[in-house]
């Protein structure tokens, strides 16, 4: 299939959690001939129970997803990183946050790589001695090294969960054949993956007001040494206004996502099986959660640049403020009340190439 590029018609539904049985059981019929594929595929001959029962009890599906949602996750965690290092200049914060005595008092996993990061982007960011606006800043900026230290500890975790899983056979029956045995056996159940994939989207949802905290200090001036919303002309004018409310509607979903599915549970099969793990439905979860955080993070990075844009520090910067900035140019330079949808569908398409900023740092 990979190699014809000939895919299945996967289904959403029918998986708890103890194997992608209707999704992996349509895949191998499929494969043999009795379901169309995307292209014409030549097919297997027919299987016998021996291989078809082990192949659709497998969990494949959920765990390629969890790869997936890893994958991008990791990118705009990174992403993240720059975004903020963008806001906490244009709104001129509290370096000390970042200190390692700061990171320390913490005691959280990863706190102290994440503020070692952020000290190290803001000192070769801004040149010359740095003078913060307040001495004691909002959350949005003060605790962002510990909220998003859980992000980044959370998705390891997740990371290390779903190589452990995809490195085991974990099919029911196992044909163990150093022990010349078939095993029936409790393995197929996802109780700790789906407790990862949960724990994943709870972070999100415990970053996701504090991203939003930025965003509202970028268009309250009381903050933004500007006026309300950065809007220009008359009075009245929305500016950033309605962006702030998009980002509102994903930390919504995000918030709806976070339900942990691995509290759910369902008798099924007559009694045979009276507990589910429903990790199917947390990666489902996550994948909605990561589509949300991207909205939310486009958000953030449109506030910011039109800030930095209005107190012109853009040709102030250097390091890899500087690297994101010019990535960022191609944000429309208007601060004119106008349809923003534009510069949301770019700013969405600039995170991935942002993320790789700290990477070749």
């Amino acid at each position: 299939m990979l190699n014809d590029d000939t895919l299945p018609e996967i289904l959403q539904y029918a998986s708890i959690g103890t194997g992608d049985l209707a999704a992996l059981a349509g895949t191998a019929l499929t494969l043999v001939g009795e379901r169309p594929a995307t292209r014409p595929i030549r097919p297997m001959p027919p299987w016998t129970a021996d291989s078809a029962l082990p192949f659709m009890s497998s969990s494949a599906l959920t765990i390629g997803r969890a790869c997936l949602a890893i994958d991008e996750l990791r990118r705009l965690d990174d992403a993240s990183a720059v975004i903020y290092m963008l806001s906490f200049i244009a709104l001129g914060g509290n370096h000390s946050t970042f200190s390692e005595a700061a990171a320390t008092a913490a005691a959280s996993p990863k706190a102290s790589e994440v503020t070692s990061r952020l000290r190290n982007m803001l000192a070769s960011s801004i040149p010359g001695q740095w003078k913060p606006a307040r001495i004691q800043d909002p959350y949005g900026l003060r605790v962002y090294p510990v909220v998003q230290a859980t992000v980044t500890a959370s998705l390891n975790s997740l990371a290390a969960q779903v190589e452990r899983s995809m490195n085991v056979a974990q099919e029911n029956p196992l044909f163990d054949v150093d022990g010349d045995q078939v095993i029936h056996h409790g393995a197929f159940y996802q109780a700790s993956l789906s407790l990862e994939l949960d724990g994943t989207t709870l972070a999100l949802a415990l970053t996701a007001p504090i991203t939003h905290s930025r965003i509202r200090m970028i268009n309250d001036p009381e903050t933004n040494f500007a006026r309300p919303f950065l809007a220009t002309g008359p009075e009245g004018f929305s500016g950033l206004m309605m962006v702030e409310y998009v980002a509102a509607g994903a930390i919504a979903e995000i918030r709806n996502a976070a339900q942990p599915a691995s509290v759910g549970t369902l008798v099924l099969s007559r009694g045979a099986e009276e507990d589910a793990t429903f990790a199917s439905q947390a990666v489902h979860q996550l994948e909605r959660s990561v589509a949300a955080y991207r909205v939310l993070l486009a958000c953030e990075l449109i506030g910011t640049i039109r800030l930095l844009r209005h107190r012109n520090m853009i040709p102030h910067l250097a390091g890899i403020a500087s690297a994101a900035a010019t990535l960022c140019a191609a944000l429309p330079d208007s601060p004119a009340d106008r349809d923003l949808r534009s510069d949301l569908a770019i700013a969405d398409e600039l995170l991935d190439d942002l993320g790789r900023l700290t990477v070749a740092e």
